[in-house]
């Protein structure tokens, strides 16, 4: 009887199976968790300038402009503000009548919705009060 050194070709094949499976589990783990890295990136990132963002938004719209464009830490960042509801300012109480007198404002609830260039993040939306001299 003839002893052989080597491998069949069988099993090659066979190791080589496993040896490609491996991989390709191995490449789909890799790619899950640089997927879930840049969605955490993106929030943090998002999370640190949040009150600067909020804050320019804001002063804009009590200024009366309802969309806008700017550049925020290398971030094209575009908005729209939309009223959700807006009621008069209550200016005294009248004890004689037990009546509200309404004052020369007027409050705004905003709904305030932010999209990036750069951040990938789907919808990045605010609501905020807003007092203004009259009535849009």
């Amino acid at each position: 009887m003839i002893k052989e050194n080597g491998m069949t070709l069988i099993e090659v094949l066979v190791a080589a199976i496993i040896m490609f499976t491996v991989f390709a589990l191995a490449s789909q783990v890799y790619s899950v968790l640089l997927l879930r890295n840049s969605k955490s990136k993106n929030v943090a990132e998002l999370y640190e300038m949040q009150d600067v963002l909020n804050e320019l938004i804001v002063e804009e719209v009590q200024k009366g402009k309802t969309r806008g464009v700017f550049t925020l830490r290398n971030n094209n960042v575009s908005w729209v503000a939309k009223v959700i509801d807006s009621k008069p300012e209550v200016g005294s109480y009248n004890e004689l009548t037990s009546t509200f007198t309404n004052g020369a404002n007027y409050l705004f609830l905003y709904e305030i919705e932010v999209k990036f260039d750069r951040i990938n993040i789907n919808n990045y939306k605010f609501v905020r009060l807003v007092w203004k001299d009259k009535k849009e």
